[in-house]
C-alpha cells in the first residue's frame, strides 16, 4: 500500500493526469475513473459506472492494452488491506 497512490485528495487529480500520461499508448473512455497509480507505470481504473465495478489495469509493459484484473473494486481494496496486514505481521517479528 505504501507504493500506490489511491488516497484522497490525490485521487481527485489522478484521472486527468493519467489520461495525459498514457495518451500516446491508449485512449481512455470519457467516463473512466482512475483510482490508483503505482510509480506512474501501473494505473488501475474502472470503465463502468456502478457501486462495484470491475478493475482494469494499464501498465507500461503492456502499453497498448487495458486488462481486466479484478472482478470488483472491493476485491482490490481487500487485497491491499490483506497485504498491509501481512507486511505489519512480518515487521513485528
Amino acid at each position: 500500500m505504501n507504493d500506490i497512490v489511491f488516497f484522497y485528495p490525490a485521487t481527485v487529480t489522478l484521472t486527468p493526469k493519467c489520461r495525459e500520461q498514457i495518451s500516446e499508448y491508449v485512449e481512455l473512455p470519457n467516463d473512466v475513473f482512475v483510482f490508483a497509480s503505482r510509480f506512474k507505470e501501473q494505473i488501475l481504473m474502472t470503465l463502468e459506472p456502478g457501486d462495484d465495478p470491475p478493475v482494469v489495469k494499464w501498465s507500461y509493459e503492456e502499453s497498448a492494452e487495458l486488462n481486466h484484473v479484478l472482478p470488483s473494486i472491493w476485491d482490490f481494496i481487500e487485497e491491499e488491506l490483506s497485504a498491509e496486514e501481512e507486511w505489519r505481521k512480518r515487521r513485528k517479528k
